[in-house]
Order: structure tokens, then C-alpha cells, then sequence
């Protein structure tokens, strides 16, 4: 079996706690993975890989998945990916969006060299905000790290 897709930025050990962090969320929320796994393609097998795989929550979970999941579990997507409370307040995926437009506008870079720069498709949320949705925490890092903006703050409720 193949080693899942690690997380292109996070460190093994952020990648642990982030999972543990989830699980002990889980388990005080008295959910089970079966109670989860309509976040995750109504797979079980795939909310259990969320808790006990590296990378799986920064690459194989959709903003949108994860917003979902975090609101079911009583948290907010910030407090899963970083132990520190509070942290920087929320820019909304719209003033992201708005953001990336602006650095574009600044840079002269047209949305393919911005693409290419940051390893993923953003074009689509870039015309409907909620597009963002559709990207995954690993997405959201490098166009946060691009654009110079902290990617907790961007990270959906």
C-alpha cells in the first residue's frame, strides 16, 4: 500500500498533534467515525485515515468538508491546526479572494503564473468566493504564503 501524500509545509510532528487534536475533539464530542464520515464521501475507512494518517487533513479533505466536520465536533478549523488560542482573526474566504486579486494587480503576475507559482488551480474562486471550498488546506497555505497572509486566519469556521 502506498504511503499517503504528506503535507507539503507541515512538519510530521504538527501533522500529529493536528490528527491527535481531531480524534480527542471527536471523542469529547462523543461522535463516532461513522457519525463523521459524510464529511469524507460517506466513508468510514476515510474519516479514520483523517485521525490516524499524516498529511490526510491538509491534503485529502475539502475547506468546505472540513468547516463541516469542525462545526459538528463543536470547533473551529483554526483550533485543529494550531494549539495556540485565539490567533489571528478570520479574513473570510471572500477578503482572501479579494487579496489574491489585489496581489495580482500589484505583482503583474496574470492568474496562470500565479497558478503555476502556488502548485494549484485558484481561478474559479477567484470569480465565486465559495469556489475556495473546493481547496484544500495545503492549497490554502501556499496562496496564503504567496500572497503574505496567515493561512490560519483564512482557514473557513
Amino acid at each position: 500500500m502506498a504511503e499517503p501524500p504528506k503535507s507539503a509545509f507541515a512538519t510530521e510532528a504538527e501533522e500529529i498533534s493536528t490528527r491527535v487534536r481531531l480524534k480527542e475533539a471527536r471523542e469529547a464530542a462523543g461522535k463516532s467515525p461513522s457519525e463523521l464520515a459524510h464529511f469524507v464521501g460517506d466513508s468510514k475507512s476515510a474519516y479514520y485515515d483523517l485521525e490516524n494518517h499524516n498529511g490526510e487533513l491538509y491534503r485529502n479533505i475539502s475547506l468546505g468538508e472540513l468547516s463541516g466536520l469542525c462545526d459538528a465536533l463543536g470547533l473551529k478549523s483554526r483550533e485543529l491546526f494550531s494549539s495556540q488560542p485565539g490567533g489571528a482573526h478570520p479574513i473570510g474566504l471572500d477578503r482572501l479572494c479579494s487579496l489574491v486579486t489585489a496581489y495580482l494587480a500589484r505583482t503583474g503576475f496574470n492568474v496562470s503564473e500565479f497558478e503555476e507559482r502556488v502548485g494549484f488551480v485558484i481561478e474559479p474562486a477567484l470569480n465565486d468566493h465559495t469556489k475556495a471550498l473546493d481547496w484544500n488546506v495545503d492549497c490554502l497555505w501556499f496562496v496564503c504564503n504567496e500572497i503574505g497572509t496567515d493561512w490560519l486566519a483564512a482557514l473557513p469556521s
